[in-house]
């Protein structure tokens, strides 16, 4: 199996698919207070599959702690698309903030394969635990 992380095109092509992906994941995100139900489907399927695709390519990369937050992120907007869950300011914020993170690790591949994600990964629980305590009040 070829080891993709080690190639300079492969990674500079990730690194711009993702960008891309998360500059089209930050404004979706953050329309996703203005919207209602009716029309939120196909805004939240387009901010669902830009994280998806995020998550796919470090996966392929072996790029985990992009995987991992990018992977949370993907659980958070599914839990929306299903109704467990609603994008409210609170939870608009956290993905925003975990939007942020990725950035952060995409902009140093790929010296950030394994770095701790920890804190990252515990604010977006968080942000999970809550909204659905909000959602029940």
């Amino acid at each position: 199996m070829m080891d993709f992380s080690q190639d300079k095109e492969v990674l500079d092509a990730f690194i711009e698919e993702s960008r891309e992906r998360l500059s089209e994941l930050e404004s979706g995100v953050l329309e996703l207070e203005e919207h209602t139900a009716a029309d939120e489907a196909e805004l939240l399927n387009s901010v669902f599959r830009a994280a998806h695709s995020v998550k796919a390519g470090a996966g392929l990369l072996k790029l985990h702690s992009i995987e991992r937050v990018s992977h949370w992120l993907e659980n958070l907007l599914g839990r929306v698309r299903t109704g467990e869950i609603q994008a409210d300011s609170d939870l608009v914020t956290a993905l925003l903030e975990g939007v942020d993170a990725l950035r952060e690790l995409i902009d140093d591949v790929p010296d950030c394969a394994d770095r701790d994600v920890t804190e990252q990964l515990a604010d977006l629980r968080s942000a999970l635990d809550f909204a659905r305590v909000r959602q029940r009040d």
